[in-house]
């Protein structure tokens, strides 16, 4: 992948005069898969429109479907609930005090209007029972936690999502038919979140949102999605052809043909 820490291990398996094969979930090219991508034989990636790449090596892109844990694959989507809507928020590995600090006073207004439920990744450090008292206060049932490994192979019964745009959490969520709203991490090297986000706007399943205009603009999107359940079944619609559960045979079989080239 294109994290540093590949980076060594690729520059050694090329001086060895082993075969490199690089993988990048993002939609623009990580910054060691740019610099490795001349000694590799093919990058597999999820957008057949990487981003950030010479066009002489455009032809060792192979486009792959997102390869998820295999628990995502046994879920059913989720029909809703007529007298709730379920929200979730997630803030990625790294979590995010941004999402904690902005959001709770946006939700606490939208739940003025309707009847709302609240599931929230913390940052780390926050004090849950503290932060809490205020959806309490305002009778919006909430379960707050911090970051869980696979969290959405446990929980994934959501009408919709607001979340950080790194390249797992949106297949997952995508594959699980869940609606979101995308809100990349504004400082994320090369603005990868940023073009990620556009990648699953441009299919139609999520809404961008730059964290600048959250409180101009995000009470009015969940007001919209909330009045229009047609709106939401038909971004569910789209993300149907996320969901295959023959994927793992195809992308073994997309992984073999590219591996004989």
């Amino acid at each position: 992948t294109g994290g540093y820490m590949s980076f060594p291990l690729a520059l050694a398996a090329n001086l060895l005069n082993t075969k490199i094969y690089l993988f990048e979930p993002n939609s623009t090219i990580g910054r060691s898969n740019k610099a490795l991508l001349r000694f590799s034989k093919k990058i597999l990636c999820y957008d057949k429109d990487l981003q950030g790449i010479n066009n002489k090596y455009k032809h060792k892109l192979a486009e792959i479907p997102p390869i998820l844990n295999k628990c995502f694959y046994e879920k059913i989507p989720y029909e809703g609930e007529k007298d709730v809507f379920k929200i979730l928020i997630l803030g990625g590995s790294q979590s995010s005090l941004f999402f904690s600090k902005y959001l709770k006073p946006e939700l606490i207004k939208l739940s003025k209007k309707f009847k709302i439920e609240v599931t929230q990744q913390l940052s780390r450090g926050l004090d849950a029972n503290n932060y809490k008292l205020d959806y309490d206060t305002y009778n919006i049932k909430n379960r707050l936690f911090f970051y869980e490994e696979e969290f959405l192979c446990k929980n994934y019964k959501f009408d919709l999502a607001i979340s950080r745009s790194g390249a797992s959490s949106l297949a997952e969520l995508s594959h699980l038919e869940i609606p979101f709203i995308a809100i990349p991490f504004a400082h994320a090297t090369d603005n990868h979140q940023f073009i990620n986000a556009k990648y699953f706007e441009k299919k139609g399943y999520c809404f961008l949102l730059e964290e600048k205009f959250i409180s101009d603009k995000l009470n009015k999107i969940l007001i919209d999605l909330y009045n229009n359940e047609k709106k939401l079944q038909s971004i569910k619609d789209k993300m149907t052809e996320h969901s295959d559960k023959n994927i793992f045979m195809k992308i073994e079989k997309l992984i073999k043909r590219v591996l004989n080239e």
